[in-house]
């Protein structure tokens, strides 16, 4: 990442230190690392894409769990007078946006799935099985979304990039304990989906239709400072995995897709899956 910050600085651009700030940054140096021993056949099975009839319906599976455990959650948070119904646009411009923040969003959920529920899955399963894969795949997930300099201590050069990179991971084991632990949930989910059914398929549409219910719910509803600040460890901020009952929140799209693919587990991945 220090070189992208280098060539950005070399090629004109005013702020490089932006570019580690991102945390797509670190994780395309991750993905390049990791395909640089995999033969071009088995790239495919490597990123967890296993060879199923109608990947499609399993996408929209998994978007349709996800979004139901998180319509769930804000309903709920709602209910009780934590979140209020105030969007910030209008009703007409948050419909046009439904769109193009699906698509964001599965994007996204296509980038880090392929990366940690797909290559890291994979070679963490490899080298010390389904274990090593639940109890070092989702950590590194969590840590992996603090790898960029902190918002109040960007890095000054592009040669700064790194160590301010790895002060912004300092910050998961400090101010920001509850988000960690919310992305630990979140990974974990993720891979428990991502083992049942041997691919990335449900796990992509999980991850994009949280992520989809996340861009929305920034946009419509907004916190009852009066509730949530009472206790926001329980109540969590609008990132909706950092408190207790975001958390559940997850559990809950978990157990809703493990019945949803309660065919899928006897049945398992076809030959030619990844593992």
């Amino acid at each position: 990442m220090t070189a992208f910050a280098g060539a950005a600085e070399l090629f004109g651009a005013r702020e490089p230190s932006r570019l580690g700030r991102k945390p797509l940054v670190p994780l395309f140096v991750i993905v390049w690392v990791l395909l640089n021993r995999t033969q071009r056949c088995e790239i495919l099975p490597a990123l967890g894409l296993a060879r199923r009839n109608r990947p499609l319906r399993m996408i929209a599976l998994g978007l349709a769990c996800g979004v139901a455990g998180l319509v769930a959650f804000n309903v709920l948070l709602t209910v009780l007078g934590a979140r209020d119904w105030q969007p910030s646009v209008g009703t007409l411009e948050l419909l046009g946006r439904l769109v193009a923040y699906l698509a964001q969003a599965l994007v996204l959920a296509l980038l880090e799935e392929s990366l940690f529920r797909g290559l890291l899955h994979g070679r963490l399963k490899a080298g010390g099985g389904t274990i090593a894969a639940l109890t070092i795949g989702p950590p590194l997930f969590a840590l992996a979304h603090f790898l960029r300099p902190p918002k109040y201590a960007p890095s000054r050069a592009w040669w700064d990039t790194i160590p301010a990179c790895l002060n912004g991971v300092t910050e998961a084991f400090a101010d920001r304990a509850h988000e960690a632990m919310g992305l630990f949930f979140v990974g974990l989910v993720l891979t428990i989906l991502r083992i049942r059914t041997g691919s990335i398929l449900l796990p992509l549409g999980v991850h994009a239709g949280w992520v989809w219910i996340q861009f929305i719910s920034k946009k419509a509803l907004v916190e009852v400072h009066e509730v949530v600040g009472k206790d926001l460890a329980f109540w969590g901020t609008r990132r909706i995995y950092d408190g207790y009952l975001g958390v559940l929140a997850l559990l809950l799209t978990c157990a809703i897709a493990w019945w949803a693919t309660r065919s899928q587990s006897v049945a398992g991945p076809r030959v030619g899956s990844s593992p």
